[in-house]
């Protein structure tokens, strides 16, 4: 149940202010700043906690079947990766092994690893600027980002992704290292665990490092790779043993022809821009400027953060709306702080710069003493950001709660009320009245999957190896058409109008469709639009819903 307006303002705006007076009273005290921002994170992160979207489900299903022995896999059959993460699956088994509710293990590791990322933010904007008020600033515009915040508690790796590369950079730029070997080097080969994309920032980070063109670079490189391979190569070893391939069979179901893609991932760049809004990406492009200088950390933290932006172009962003977006948000919110300070540097004075390796805190580097700034300046400054901050965050919260809102925070919101209402008590109905080992053709898989435990023959081809292969050569619709009829599965669960299903590709297939199967229930959201059908073969005894198990009408 969703709180009221002004407990849910009050819970993100009292932690914020609370964090940002801290920031100005006592600039030393930068744990103290972390500690408060973590607790901010952590309130706002609970007023998305009933928020799981569906592709969630699918990992879910995933991990359930590695418990129950099946390995891997989301149903017995052939052995298809359809899931992105096979860190994240394996980690929800262990934590469902151990007899935490896989759902509740997702939201509460989810949150541990985006308030992780919150020290390594502040670490970087530290780098950065110089100035423990802007890392204060940094670390709590992220710990105020519902986009940070939402998909935290959504279920999936994302969270613990962007804090792999928000630490892995942040160990570039200090050189640290553990046991010998570089620190930055270790972490990012096991992102590759939890998202294909930590091969990019991986390649990213080396590439950097062999451009230094310092002495002793070439056995830097050297060592930094064979790290890197070492920490990720049981994970390729392990995929190729149990899959028999590279590949997950979700890159061949998200990857059509290279226009198609480029079309969407143009979108999806827009979108986030539109998103953010101009508080953020104006304070990103005035970081630029510091690119000028040979030296500059913000020349890595711009090229991961460029080079991601042109990854989502090429790829074609994601269905999950601006959720790849969520990964650099650390960076993001770094680049920023670097950004407000750039435009108020003739106000400010130089800033002391930071070692390699970081001084105690609050202390100047030899020969550098600080600039003062008149503490009125200090207050007004750190009062500007909070409250500039905290509006941006509550207004896109507030935002995503509109049930037309389906971008950022509203996505998830939306997404996850459709699963609730409408994926998981359909896929409940099916575990109990459906016929055993009755296949289930559909789109959204996720909480139909999870609930009903049936068969699915999967019309996205995330975890259907033709359809996906298909879907990626560009076959014919023809062709996924004749492997779907040719299937014959029992059931079948579209999309609806009013005005009847939308079959999507199948459309060609219409008529057969409604030759060879009834209409047996419509399914409908309380708070949405979204409304889903179910039919039947005409050769399979299925019960009709009784009057208590009919879902609610669908507002007009």
């Amino acid at each position: 149940m969703l709180t009221p307006p002004l407990v849910r303002w009050g819970v993100v705006v009292l932690p914020a202010l609370a964090a940002g007076i801290a920031s100005v009273l006592a600039p030393r005290r930068d744990r103290v700043v972390v500690l408060l921002a973590c607790v901010a994170f952590g309130l706002h992160a609970s007023l998305y906690w009933p928020f799981t979207v569906d592709d969630a489900f699918i990992t879910f299903r995933f991990a359930r079947s590695w418990m129950d022995g099946l390995g891997p896999v989301f149903q017995s059959g052939p052995r298809i990766e359809g899931v992105t993460s096979l860190g994240w699956t394996a980690l929800l088994a262990l934590a469902g092994a151990a007899g935490v509710p896989i759902e509740v293990a997702a939201k509460l590791m989810g949150v541990l690893a985006g308030a992780a990322a919150l020290p390594a933010t502040h670490a970087i904007a530290l780098r950065l600027t110089g100035r423990a008020r802007f890392a204060a600033a940094a670390t709590l515009m992220l710990a105020l980002s519902p986009m940070f915040a939402c998909w935290s508690v959504a279920g999936m790796e994302t969270p613990l992704f962007a804090a792999l590369v928000a630490w892995g950079a942040c160990a570039r730029l200090e050189g640290r290292r553990l046991l010998g070997v570089p620190l930055d080097a270790l972490l990012l080969g096991l992102s590759v665990w939890i998202r294909p994309e930590g091969v990019l920032v991986g390649a990213l980070v080396w590439l950097a490092l062999v451009a230094e063109r310092r002495p002793g670079t070439p056995r830097a490189a050297l060592v930094w790779a064979v790290t890197a391979i070492a920490a990720s190569l049981p994970f390729w070893l392990a995929r190729w043993n149990w899959y028999g391939a590279f590949v997950p069979n979700t890159f061949y179901a998200k990857m059509p022809h290279l226009a198609q893609r480029l079309h969407a991932g143009g979108r999806s760049l827009l979108e986030f821009a539109s998103e953010m809004g101009p508080w953020t990406w104006i304070p990103l492009a005035a970081s630029l400027v510091r690119l000028r200088k040979p030296e500059a950390p913000e020349r890595l933290a711009w090229l991961l953060l460029a080079s991601f932006a042109g990854y989502v172009a090429w790829s074609g962003g994601d269905v999950l709306h601006l959720r790849f977006f969520v990964h650099m948000l650390p960076l993001c919110a770094a680049l920023w702080a670097a950004g407000i300070a750039t435009l108020l540097a003739p106000w400010l004075g130089a800033p002391h710069p930071v070692p390699a390796r970081p001084l105690r805190r609050g202390a100047a580097a030899a020969g550098q003493p600080r600039q003062p700034v008149p503490a009125g300046s200090r207050m007004a400054l750190a009062a500007l950001l909070v409250a500039a901050a905290c509006a941006s965050g509550a207004a896109r919260y507030a935002r995503a709660l509109e049930s037309h809102a389906q971008f950022g925070p509203g996505y998830v919101v939306n997404n996850a009320r459709n699963v609730q209402e409408v994926s998981l008590p359909l896929g409940e109905w099916l575990r109990v009245h459906a016929p055993a080992n009755a296949q289930l053709a559909t789109w959204d898989i996720g909480g139909i999957g999870w609930a009903s435990r049936l068969p699915i023959l999967d019309l996205y081809g995330l975890t259907d190896r033709t359809i996906a292969r298909l879907i990626h050569s560009g076959a014919p619709l023809d062709r996924r058409i004749e492997y779907v009829m040719a299937a014959r599965p029992e059931l079948i669960v579209t999309y609806a109008r009013t005005d009847g299903p939308v079959w999507s590709w199948l459309e060609p297939a219409a008529d057969s469709i409604e030759a060879n199967y009834q209409l047996h229930s419509l399914w409908q959201a309380k708070t949405g639009g979204y409304w889903l059908v179910l039919l039947k073969r005409n050769d399979i005894e299925l019960p009709p819903l009784a009057e208590a198990e009919s879902p609610p009408a669908a507002p007009r």
